[in-house]
This record gives structure tokens, C-alpha cells and sequence, in this order.
């Protein structure tokens, strides 16, 4: 869903797009879109302006993203340069430290308990040099 909303705001940025080329650009069915759409009016991301059609009918709704729409996909673009930073190999390390903690509550020693007892451990031993 938040994919969906920064597509959409990451399309309309530029030039305005009407409902149906916003589908074929995003590779999304119609109906997907406006859902997204509706929503994303709802929480004030985008308005609608009409414009009129070439010919009959009625005229077309094109979204337009307001200053609420720009600083949620200035952030939203943040966000994903932040998670970018990330490497595997912290994603390796913190699964490593959950599964050590696992196995300390499992043999029922207490992470926090044994912490404090290394702590008061290594801080008599800087005292006693």
C-alpha cells in the first residue's frame, strides 16, 4: 500500500497523468489505481482537478499531489535511501544476537542479569589494577 502511494506520487510529480495512463505507466489495473486514489485523496496526499474532454462526455479527473503529498514522498524517498544503508551483513548480526538471547532464556539465565553481572565483573577488575 505504501508502494502504491509513492508510485502514484513519484508518477504525478512531473505531469499530471489521467487515471487511465497512470494505470498503463504503473502496469496496474485501473481499479487498483483509483482505490489508491480515492485513499490517497481521503488522507489529503492528492486533489482532483477536472479537465475537459476533447470530445463528449464528462471531463477527466486528473490527480494533482499537494504540499501534503510532496513532504509525505520526501520522506517516504528518505526512508528508502535509510534503508539502503543497510547491509546484510547487519541483518546477519542482529539474527545472531536474537538467537544467542534465545538460548540464554532457554537454559533460564536472564540477558539483563548476566549483563549486569559482566558489568560489575569488569569494572572490579579495572579497580583492581
Amino acid at each position: 500500500m505504501i508502494d502504491e502511494t509513492v508510485e502514484i506520487l513519484q508518477a504525478i510529480k512531473p505531469q499530471p497523468r489521467g487515471i487511465r495512463e497512470l494505470a498503463e505507466t504503473l502496469h496496474h489495473r485501473p481499479a487498483t489505481v483509483i482505490a489508491t486514489l480515492r485513499r490517497m485523496e481521503d488522507q489529503g496526499l492528492i486533489t482532483f482537478e477536472s479537465q475537459a474532454s476533447s470530445g463528449k462526455g464528462r471531463p477527466k479527473k486528473i490527480p494533482q499531489i499537494t504540499d501534503l503529498g510532496e513532504a509525505y514522498l520526501m520522506r517516504a524517498t528518505e526512508v528508502q535511501r535509510t534503508m539502503l544503508k543497510a547491509r546484510q551483513t547487519d541483518f546477519d548480526s542482529v539474527v545472531t544476537d536474537l538467537e544467542r538471547k534465545q538460548r540464554l532464556i532457554e537454559r533460564g539465565s536472564h540477558p539483563h542479569t548476566l549483563f549486569v553481572e559482566l558489568r560489575e565483573t569488569l569494572v572490579a577488575i579495572r579497580d583492581a589494577n
